[in-house]
């Protein structure tokens, strides 16, 4: 879980979330996490808002993509997306092509794994068709799938992977990879330009 974003933060509070052997100093954590310097002065401070899970900033693109019938061809609804995905992904979900970006990719937790997308996408028909409201996050040279645990969103909410209504995996660009899909409210539209964490 990540440390609290203001207000005082105790060495032994890093120590709970970024492990390692006591007797603790600061120094111990130089660039434990992304934003915490790798040397020289390093305050309480830096931690603000830092986790042991992976954490990358995302800044959200948009697209939107029709939704054709697999038969005949024609329209039938609209594929609307924001976030961020490398186009790399796998499941029919997915964006038509790259939106937004995300740094760092990789590594997730030390399995070597590369965020390849994270999205919201809104499926809206005009058949009948139930609209569809999902979150998708899928990571590239997944194999067979990280341990992870939670991931977290700031305004969104936190969700975690054993929740996920569907979850799979195959092949991206010839390397492995998996995906995970949660199906979400209709007021989540967009997708924020923020920091998200994955914690193990």
């Amino acid at each position: 879980m990540a440390l609290q974003s203001s207000g005082p933060i105790s060495l032994s509070q890093i120590a709970g979330e970024f492990g390692g052997a006591a007797p603790h100093s600061l120094s111990e954590y130089y660039g434990a996490a992304p934003g915490v310097p790798g040397s020289g002065v390093i305050k309480f401070s830096d931690f603000y808002g830092k986790s042991a899970g992976f954490q990358a900033a995302i800044s959200s693109g948009f697209g939107s993509w029709p939704i054709n019938d697999a038969k005949s061809g024609t329209q039938i609804g609209t594929q609307y997306t924001s976030g961020y995905s490398d186009r790399a992904t796998l499941s029919l979900r997915s964006p038509a092509s790259a939106i937004g970006s995300a740094s760092p990719k990789t590594p997730i937790l030390g399995v070597g794994a590369s965020l390849s997308g994270l999205y919201i996408t809104r499926m809206i028909y005009t058949n009948g068709t139930p609209n569809e409201y999902l979150l998708e996050l899928v990571l590239n040279n997944a194999v067979p799938t990280p341990s992870w645990s939670t991931l977290t969103i700031p305004g969104l909410g936190t969700f975690s992977a054993g929740s996920a209504a569907v979850a799979g995996g195959g092949s991206i660009n010839g390397t492995n990879g998996r995906y995970w899909r949660w199906n979400i409210s209709s007021g989540f539209t967009s997708f924020p330009s923020t920091t998200i964490t994955i914690a193990a």
